[in-house]
C-alpha cells in the first residue's frame, strides 16, 4: 500500500528546494556561507546542526543544490561529513 500523503509531502518539500535551486537563493547562500566559515568542514557540521531543527530530506537536497559537483566530486570527504553530520543531527 502508497502512503499518498507522504509521498506527495516529500513531493512537495523536493519540489520547493527546486525552485529555490532555479531562483539561484541556493547559490547564493553557499557563496555568502563560503565568505562566512571559510572551512568546508565547519559547514558540513553547522548543516547538521541545522538538521536537528529542519528534516534532513529538504536539508541534504538543498545541500545538493548549493554545491556544485566539479568543486565538491561525489565521493569527496565533504559530501560525506554532510551525508554523516545530517544524518546524525536529525
Amino acid at each position: 500500500r502508497i502512503d499518498l500523503s507522504g509521498t506527495l509531502f516529500f513531493f512537495g518539500i523536493l519540489m520547493g528546494v527546486a525552485s529555490l535551486q532555479d531562483t539561484g537563493v541556493l547559490t547564493q547562500l553557499s557563496g555568502e556561507l563560503d565568505q562566512l566559515i571559510p572551512d568546508e568542514t565547519i559547514i558540513a557540521t553547522a548543516i547538521g546542526a541545522v538538521s536537528s531543527i529542519i528534516d534532513n530530506v529538504p536539508l541534504v537536497a538543498a545541500a545538493q543544490g548549493m554545491y556544485d559537483l566539479n568543486a565538491h566530486p561525489t565521493d569527496s570527504l565533504f559530501w560525506d561529513l554532510i551525508a554523516y553530520c545530517a544524518g546524525t543531527g536529525g
